[in-house]
């Protein structure tokens, strides 16, 4: 969501807003529930779009690797059939449930695709850190955790889109706090995307900002999104450049859909259609009939879980390439798995 697409009449009620979610931070942070298991938080300031998945994504393959079994924990947010109290999704890389309506798209996406993580959902973060610690799990990540300050952690890691600096609090833009909240981060992420039509030029300037908000000490790194492979309708992966020349339609769901448009031109695709819907919409079947049949139709990894497996639609898979501070932030979360003991062969 953009700065443009909420009201100027708001803006008294943004502020307000923004003065409350200031107030809560300052009464209640670092005053959650603490759980035996480290706990890392991985978050942002807007309502959505910024890329907080893949760093979850990237910060648990790196406790995989360490050995340190880690479990995510996600509220499911918009999933089509939440279920009561705590969903585990799957344990270490094995899914526990048959639908992604129960899981989320997000959640649904991350138990698909790490190996040996365990991935839970729930409306309260605090039982499913509970469930986890149960489980075996060896330390905890909470996907989309900057606001949910019931439970404590030991690391803030705060994604941004690099304009945060110049929004406004719902509902007068898409800011959930204002961006002096960051001085709670541990580390922040910037994660840089393609300039979509309606955007200005390197916003480098305006990412500036955000760093001088950080603590001292504090992990400043930048990363970006590539695409890395596109899987076919057939099932088969290819490199990005099949796209060049293509003629293609857009077809998402997501917060920002004219950064993935700005991804398929940069990949040379010819786009000739767009349908795009708000942040996890659910495509129904008489949308997709009326689709253009003589187009690719292209989507996202994250619309992929959403839409019937036999609906022929390639997907655009990315990976999460770090420019800057890339070791630092990885030697933070490493340290605090440091103590976990391995997990044993089975």
């Amino acid at each position: 969501m953009e700065a443009d697409d909420f009201p100027r009449i708001a803006i008294p009620f943004g502020c307000i807003a923004a003065w409350g979610a200031a107030w809560r931070r300052r009464t209640r942070a670092g005053r959650g529930t603490r759980v035996a298991l480290p706990v890392i938080s991985v978050g942002n300031l807007t309502v959505g779009g910024t890329g907080k998945t893949p760093v979850v994504r990237a910060v648990a393959r790196w406790l995989e690797e360490a050995g340190a079994r880690p479990a995510i924990l996600s509220r499911g947010y918009a999933r089509p059939m939440p279920q009561p109290g705590v969903t585990r999704i799957s344990h270490r890389g094995r899914i526990d449930v048959l639908r992604w309506e129960m899981a989320g798209d997000e959640p649904w996406m991350l138990a698909r695709t790490l190996r040996k993580s365990s991935v839970y959902v729930s409306a309260d973060r605090v039982p499913a850190a509970f469930a986890a610690e149960a489980d075996g799990a060896g330390i905890l990540v909470l996907d989309d955790g900057f606001q949910h300050l019931g439970l404590r952690r030991d690391l803030d890691i705060v994604c941004l889109r690099g304009d945060e600096a110049g929004l406004r609090v719902l509902p007068a833009g898409p800011l959930r706090e204002s961006a002096s909240a960051l001085k709670d981060a541990g580390a922040a992420v910037w994660i840089r995307a393609p300039l979509a039509p309606d955007e200005g030029d390197d916003p480098a300037k305006e990412a500036s900002r955000l760093r001088g908000r950080l603590a001292p000490g504090a992990i400043w790194a930048v990363a970006g999104l590539e695409p890395e492979r596109i899987t076919l309708p057939d099932g088969t992966d290819a490199a990005p450049g099949q796209l060049k020349g293509r003629a293609v339609g857009v077809l998402c769901g997501i917060a920002r859909p004219l950064r993935f448009a700005a991804t398929l031109q940069g990949l040379g695709a010819r786009i000739e259609a767009f349908h795009t819907r708000g942040d996890h919409h659910v495509f129904t079947p008489r949308e997709l009939e009326m689709l253009r049949e003589d187009l690719l139709w292209v989507t996202t990894e994250k619309d992929a879980a959403r839409l019937p497996a036999s609906y022929p639609v390639a997907v655009v898979r990315s990976r999460l390439l770090f420019s800057e501070g890339e070791d630092e932030l990885k030697r933070k979360v490493l340290d605090l798995a440091a103590d976990v003991p391995a997990a044993e062969e089975p």
